[in-house]
């Protein structure tokens, strides 16, 4: 289930859900920003802070174009791991 926030995860987490995907999309737009990367990876990375420490179950991101480029993509990568 689509999660884009620590309430939303929490939201799915209690309804039995065993898993959640973070959406760049819904992500974006609970930020007030377009779907292209006008959130920057550590701005996502805050969200996904909030959604970690709120909930147990496993997280799938969608990562989009990797924020810039492969150094960024593999510095968001070793945060979230």
């Amino acid at each position: 289930m689509e999660v884009h926030n620590g309430m939303s995860a929490v939201i799915v987490e209690e309804t039995g859900f065993k898993g959640m995907w973070g959406s760049g999309l819904s992500i974006s737009a609970a930020m007030g920003v377009r779907d292209c990367n006008e959130a920057s990876w550590t701005q996502v990375l805050e969200v996904l802070e909030f959604i970690s420490d709120r909930t147990s179950i496993p997280l799938l991101l969608d990562g989009d174009t990797g924020y810039g480029n492969f150094n960024n993509a593999r510095r968001l990568v070793r945060k979230l791991e």
